[in-house]
């Protein structure tokens, strides 16, 4: 250990809320009530320094827990922050740094394989890529994605005019149409149209075997917490489009969403969007996380709100 810092694996649920209040980060991927709801196993380690608690580290594990590995449930995992206000911004990013080398030292020994996907609220790759950079000893390198986000904190008038033409004609059009937007805790519309959709797609998606019933089982769970919230648009009293996103913090991620192929029209996903991003707006959010623009027609979609786009990492460790 280095620079005053001790790494401690502690998958205590009091510590790591602990870190979750001090972050500025509050995704859903890093909550304690989601963490416990997946069935595959996780480490967590906490980092102190001076006994201050300073960061974490999430490891998602595959079935031998030999490995560290991504889930097709979680986004982001890895490395988590508590905010640092008393600290200037280089004293920030050296901190960070050096957390992250003090972490690396130790999961890089203990599992065969690595491979996480890092929050937007991890930004410099440094540390990764200079990572046993004199000797020829395992390293790590990054895989950029990409995400969108929109600032909430703008009037609705300012939100509205960042639209694309063809977002503000469909919002138009949606608004004299007879469809209504309810909030449900019954996700069986949402899961059944879900699996229609995704085993209609042509390429073969890589979900395991019971992910459907897997991902029944997470929303449900998170549902109960009021951790997420499910809208449904609804024509004729009929179903038509569901989205799902997280109700934790200033920020709201997108979850996911589907259509009923059944009762669907063109301009549905662009209302519903739209009502959401209001409705948060108006329960004080600041900020929404579109989540997913990383294949071109989902990625146009969503950009089309007027959005910045924000990257994202996947570092592997590679020999």
């Amino acid at each position: 250990m280095s620079d005053n810092l001790k790494v401690i694996q502690n998958n205590s649920n009091e510590e790591w809320d602990k870190l979750f209040l001090l972050s500025s980060n509050k995704s859903i991927y890093f909550h304690n009530d989601f963490l416990n709801s997946l069935e595959n196993n996780h480490d967590k380690y906490l980092v102190y320094k001076n006994d201050e608690l300073v960061a974490g580290f999430v490891a998602l594990l595959d079935k031998d827990k030999k490995s560290i590995t991504n889930s097709e449930l979680v986004i982001y995992s890895g490395f988590y922050f508590a905010e640092r206000k008393t600290s200037k911004i280089n004293k920030q990013r050296v901190e960070r740094m050096s957390v992250i080398n003090n972490v690396l030292d130790i999961i890089g020994d203990k599992y065969k394989d690595i491979s996480f996907t890092l929050s937007p609220d991890v930004q410099d790759m440094r540390p990764f890529h200079w990572y046993n950079y004199h000797n020829d000893l395992y390293k790590f390198k990054s895989e950029v994605k990409y995400t969108s986000f929109i600032d909430l904190s703008s009037s609705k008038e300012d939100l509205y005019n960042k639209l694309s033409s063809l977002r503000k004609r469909q919002i138009g059009y949606a608004e004299n149409k007879k469809i209504e937007v309810k909030i449900s805790k019954d996700f069986s519309n949402f899961i059944s149209n879900y699996e229609i959709n995704l085993n209609s797609q042509e390429r073969n998606h890589p979900y395991s075997k019971n992910y459907f019933e897997i991902l029944r089982n997470l929303l449900d769970k998170l549902s109960q917490k009021n951790l997420i919230t499910l809208f449904e648009l609804f024509r004729n009293d009929e179903q038509a489009y569901s989205v799902i996103f997280s109700d934790i913090g200033e920020t709201t991620e997108y979850l996911y969403g589907t259509a009923n192929k059944n009762n669907q029209e063109s301009y549905d996903s662009t209302f519903l969007f739209w009502y959401v991003m209001n409705q948060m707006k108006d329960q004080g959010k600041s900020m929404f996380n579109f989540e997913g623009v990383n294949s071109p027609d989902r990625g146009n979609f969503k950009l089309s709100f007027g959005g910045n786009l924000v990257p994202y990492y996947n570092i592997k460790k590679f020999h």
